[in-house]
């Protein structure tokens, strides 16, 4: 697109967002303005600084309201280009040209808006941000307009949120395409001003953009394995704090910060799935996705499940409250009611201590015995392991245990295990049901409540049915599934037949 077509297209929509008419500021429409000049990139980003300080300036208070929030979303939501053109020198001026020399008494709405900006972009711009140097301007307009007796208001640090690049993680090669973009903006700046020292500066910077000016570049793998050292200081600093509250002290509460470490988790997972060339910084990454895991995890433990009453049900596996409450009828919705087979839930259920009807079923696997000591050579049959649920998480399979088709009674373990590579799974809650003419008993689980990344057949549960047919090839069971992974509430259902040895 033609970049005076670019100019008025951008004009347009500003002109709309800034209207006089509009009784809000028009977020959505702020937004798709933001998005416009980080795809056009070129010249869009002065040419809509530019606009919107015209609009700013007007003499209508509505207009210049609207303007200043428009300019609040595109500084929040547009990149280093954008951020480079509200740092010139002519941008600034204008932007502060409703000032006098030295404050008023009392200050109007429009002037306290444009201090609150000016003091977020010190914040972002001038003390947060690598490029930090060439926001200067800023920073000396906010100290000048201080020493003259300006107030400014403290920062939202929520508001800033967005910006805040402590809550990035990047790899070598986002490091470089990020500079990339920062230099070509800037050279495209300097070749527009166009004057000796800058065209000096333009010539240098093209060096460095070409690859010929090697000690000015920078070393993208030490500032990408420097993020990772900064991230696991956090970390450690929270798992230190989980473990000694009143001696460890955070700087910021400790439900931000693990919101923060959750935000690093994910982009740890990210950058695994793409990063396969430099062995030591997946290693790092490896080594901090660890440590996250883990103070997530001791957080779960300590602020969520703690003071959480285990519960016991015929249907579940032992979970703490925090799961989805779900009621022991709950499995009644997965009845086919037109089915001649149907199944039922509330009336077939038999708690383990009244479980009389179960006599005579030898407890291979029960309460007392734990994973290892299930010979599993020797008690599950040769019909091998059944899968139920194959989840990018949480993993069932049944194996059986033993069958008396004379008493008409079979015995399987539900093994839990965690697929995911990451994630751990915890309140894991089953649901069973059976065919009307049949009974069921499920029994506690046994094994780990929390199962740990890639970990197998970490727990299971044993699930007896009575009143089986001689001639049946297979038992019928609906199940329902509910789990946490990765800070997530998932569940599934479904259908399964489990063969009967003929």
């Amino acid at each position: 697109m033609h970049s005076s077509k670019i100019s008025r297209t951008l004009a347009r929509y500003i002109d709309r967002a800034t209207d006089q008419f509009n009784l809000e500021p028009n977020l959505a429409l702020n937004l798709e303005i933001a998005d416009y000049i980080n795809v056009k990139k070129g010249n869009a980003p002065r040419e809509a600084a530019f606009t919107i300080l015209k609009r700013i300036n007007s003499a209508n208070p509505t207009v210049t309201y609207l303007a200043l929030n428009l300019l609040d979303i595109c500084v929040k939501n547009c990149g280093f280009p954008f951020h480079l053109q509200i740092a010139s020198q002519e941008f600034l001026n204008g932007f502060v040209s409703r000032f006098p020399k030295y404050p008023l008494p009392h200050m109007n709405k429009i002037q306290k808006k444009i201090l609150e900006m000016l003091e977020e972009w010190n914040y972002m711009l001038c003390k947060n941000n690598r490029h930090s140097q060439e926001f200067s301007r800023i920073h000396d307009l906010r100290e000048l307009m201080s020493f003259q007796g300006y107030k400014f208001p403290k920062v939202d640090k929520d508001s800033i949120a967005v910006m805040n690049p402590s809550n990035d993680l990047r790899s070598a090669h986002e490091l470089a395409m990020e500079d990339l973009e920062a230099h070509k903006a800037k050279l495209q700046e300097l070749l527009r001003r166009g004057t000796p020292m800058d065209l000096a500066e333009a010539n240098a910077l093209m060096k460095v953009i070409a690859g010929y000016d090697q000690d000015n570049t920078e070393d993208y793998s030490a500032l990408a394995s420097a993020e990772i050292e900064s991230i696991k200081a956090k970390a450690f600093r929270v798992q230190h704090h989980l473990e000694n509250p009143s001696l460890v002290t955070l700087e910021e509460p400790l439900e931000s910060a693990i919101e923060s470490l959750k935000v690093y988790k994910n982009k740890v997972v990210r950058l695994l799935q793409n990063e396969d060339e430099d062995e030591y910084y997946v290693h790092k990454l490896l080594s901090l996705n660890e440590l996250l895991h883990d103070v997530l995890q001791a957080y779960g433990i300590n602020y969520e499940l703690k003071e959480q009453p285990i519960i016991n049900s015929s249907q579940s596996s032992q979970i703490s409250n925090n799961a989805p409450t779900r009621n022991e009828s709950s499995l009644v919705d997965l009845i086919d009611e037109s089915s001649q087979d149907s199944l039922n839930v509330p009336n077939n259920v038999i708690s383990s201590n009244n479980a009389s009807v179960f006599a005579d079923v030898p407890n291979v696997v029960s309460p007392n015995k734990s994973l290892s000591e299930i010979d599993t050579a020797k008690n599950l049959s040769t019909a091998g392991a059944i899968s139920i649920l194959e989840s990018d998480s949480l993993r069932l399979s049944a194996n059986m245990i033993v069958y008396n088709p004379a008493a008409g009674t079979a015995s399987y373990a539900v093994f839990l295990s965690n697929n995911s590579l990451t994630s751990s799974v915890s309140n894991v809650v089953f649901q069973v049901a059976v065919m009307k003419s049949q009974k069921l008993q499920m029994l506690p689980l046994v094994g780990d409540t929390i199962i740990s990344p890639k970990k197998q057949n970490a727990a299971y549960e044993t699930m007896n049915i009575s009143n089986i047919a001689s001639d049946q090839k297979a038992l019928r069971i609906r199940w329902r599934a509910y789990w946490t992974a990765n800070f997530n509430n998932l569940e599934a259902s479904g259908e399964t037949y489990l063969p009967l040895p003929t």
